[in-house]
Order: C-alpha cells, then structure tokens, then sequence
C-alpha cells in the first residue's frame, strides 16, 4: 500500500513490492492480457481434468467388464461341478445298491467329498470376485467424484489466487 507520512511525500510500501506508474490505456491492457491467460490457464486444467477423468473412467470400465467375463467363466465352472456332482451322486447311489464292497463305498464317499470341496472353492471365488466387482464399481464412482471435486476447487483456487496489484 502506498501511503503519504508527513509533510516530506515520503511514500511507503511494503517490502518486495514495486511501485510502478502506467498510463490507464496501459493498465487496461496488462490487466486485460493477465485476464487473457488466466482464461486459457483455466481451460488447460478444465481440459486436462476432462481428458483424466475420461481415461480413469474408460480404464475402470474395462476393468469392471473383465471381471464380469470372469464371474461369468466361473458361473459356467460352477454348473459343470454341480452337473457332475450329480451325475457322480446317482452313479454312486447305483455301485452302493449293486456292490457290498465297503472299499468300494469308501472310494465313492472319497470322490464325492472331493467334489465337494471343489463345488465349495468355486462358490467361494464366484463369492470373492462379485464382491471384488461391487468394491471396484463403488471406488470408481467415489475417485470419479473426487477428482471432480478436486477439479471444482483448483479451479476456484486458480480463479482467486490471480488477482494483480498494480500502484
């Protein structure tokens, strides 16, 4: 701030500021090309949020349809176990009915707690990656709206850092 102490016309200012005298048609057209700039700073970030978010959103779309392709191969596993499961069932129900062979049973009831074990793993992945796909869908939508957050305030942050003092 320039300010007048005394009689002396000494004027003050603070420290690292300079005093500069420009004629008004100047001032207007430092100010009107520092106006200039700012707008085209502002539409290279607004362009650049743009160009970001669409390459996060593409990104993360490919991601939640490669996941859907693997919930859907692990959906056609799944009915293959189940199928054969049962087919293993009723073929063990037969070899029981013929066979008094307790060896025979033993191997029967082995193979079906295999099947067993296999039909559980493949619900527990089938389970795991549709939840993995719900937690990816909800982190997408959460970044997207941060980073248009974050675009919102650097850009009322870029409007309001830029004002120009000119004494």
């Amino acid at each position: 701030m320039m300010k007048r102490s005394g009689k002396h016309g000494k004027h003050r200012h603070s420290p690292g500021q300079r005093l500069t005298w420009m004629p008004n048609s100047q001032l207007r057209a430092t100010q009107q090309r520092l106006e200039d700039d700012h707008k085209r700073q502002v539409e290279q970030i607004r362009h650049a949020a743009d160009v970001e978010s669409e390459r996060y959103r593409r990104r993360s779309e490919a991601e939640v349809a490669d996941l859907r392709a693997t919930i859907s191969r692990l959906e056609v596993d799944l009915m293959k176990v189940c199928s054969m499961s049962t087919f293993r069932i009723s073929a063990e129900q037969s070899i029981t009915s013929n066979q008094t062979n307790k060896s025979k049973a033993q191997e029967v009831h082995s193979i079906r707690e295999d099947y067993t074990k296999q039909l559980a793993e493949k619900a527990s992945t089938l389970e795991n990656a549709t939840a993995r796909t719900r937690e990816l869908e909800k982190r997408v939508l959460s970044e997207t709206e941060g980073r248009k957050k974050v675009s919102n305030r650097s850009l009322s942050r870029s409007n309001t850092g830029r004002l120009v003092r000119v004494f």
